[in-house]
């Protein structure tokens, strides 16, 4: 009976995320327009980005800017002065089986703006899906650099 219990316990419990290596120089396909994307954008990868992994952490390094992603669901929280505002960004990031989800809310005074990115691998190639609060729905495909 005990085992029973244990076995209807484990089965339970969803799996942990399974990580993918999320790696590499990554370049949008040419198929896919980013109007007016560039190194300042709040986008995830804009035109091109080089990714590094590890087990904690995706750094995203996009031109001059890196962004540095914890992968353990644990929120992280940035303050910075904007002429008279003082935005606060919160960043989760955790995996949904294969699937990396960045959720990204920015405060300003009473305005809440929430991106949810989920970013996969499939047939070799980086796939971004964005909604948001503020902005249409977004469908981006990268392919490796050679």
């Amino acid at each position: 009976m005990m085992w029973l219990v244990a076995l209807w316990i484990v089965q339970s419990v969803p799996p942990p995320g399974k990580q993918v290596d999320l790696s590499g120089h990554w370049v949008i396909d040419s198929k896919f327009d980013v109007r007016g994307a560039s190194e300042a954008d709040p986008e995830i990868c804009a035109r091109d980005c080089v990714m590094t992994q590890d087990k904690q952490t995706l750094t995203v390094k996009v031109g001059a800017k890196t962004t540095t992603y914890r992968l353990d669901g644990v929120p992280t929280t940035k303050t910075f002065q904007v002429a008279e505002y003082a935005p606060e960004i919160k960043t989760t990031a955790r995996w949904d089986a294969d699937v990396l989800v960045v959720v990204v809310v920015i405060k300003v005074d009473d305005s809440v703006r929430e991106n949810r990115s989920r970013i996969s691998l499939h047939n070799g190639r980086l796939s971004i899906d964005t909604t948001s609060t503020s902005k249409p729905s977004k469908h981006i495909e990268y392919t490796r650099s050679k």
